[in-house]
């Protein structure tokens, strides 16, 4: 059930990230959310990391209705650090202390291109945050990860960045 959620998840990221801004930041928050409880709960029942992942987005959205800057910052900053934390561990660098520098930095990035440059951040990070999501569900002896990973990418950017015109009469 995770599993189908986590690409349910990866897939409007990666397809309407742009055009849905209210549920990119409601998945950025569950997304983070879920990871969270992953990462700092021992085997957290399916529940918890549900329910972690709901207050994530609970959170988020909250935010982003009463102060909407620092939400858009908060929301570059957590999936800039998602997407940095994925990509070592899709390339498998284990930096020890290094691995937090890099994913404060890539967060840090992320937070600061949200705010200066919404609309392409926006295509950008949800695309990036989409192709993880879906990749991460790939076992790890695929060896093409790598190249589905970038794929990906590119495909939520062109599909995020079709103009779509009304049908003229």
């Amino acid at each position: 059930m995770l599993t189908f959620i986590k690409i349910i998840a990866g897939v409007l990221l990666l397809t309407t990230g742009r055009k849905l801004v209210w549920l990119v930041i409601g998945l950025a928050g569950f997304v983070v959310g879920m990871a969270a409880a992953q990462s700092f709960l021992d085997d957290p029942s399916i529940w918890m990391i549900l329910g972690s992942g709901l207050v994530g987005s609970f959170l988020c959205t909250f935010l982003l209705k009463v102060v909407k800057s620092l939400t858009l910052g908060l929301t570059g900053l957590l999936l800039g650090a998602y997407l940095i934390n994925g990509l070592l561990n899709m390339l498998k660098l284990e930096l020890g202390v290094l691995n937090w520098v890099f994913i404060l930095m890539g967060g840090a990035l992320c937070a600061f291109l949200m705010l200066s440059a919404f609309e392409l951040t926006l295509k950008l990070i949800t695309s990036f945050a989409g192709a993880m999501l879906i990749t991460q569900l790939i076992p790890q002896s695929f060896a093409y990860t790598h190249i589905l990973f970038i794929a990906l990418v590119i495909l939520g950017v062109i599909i995020q960045s079709r103009k779509r015109h009304p049908a003229k009469e």
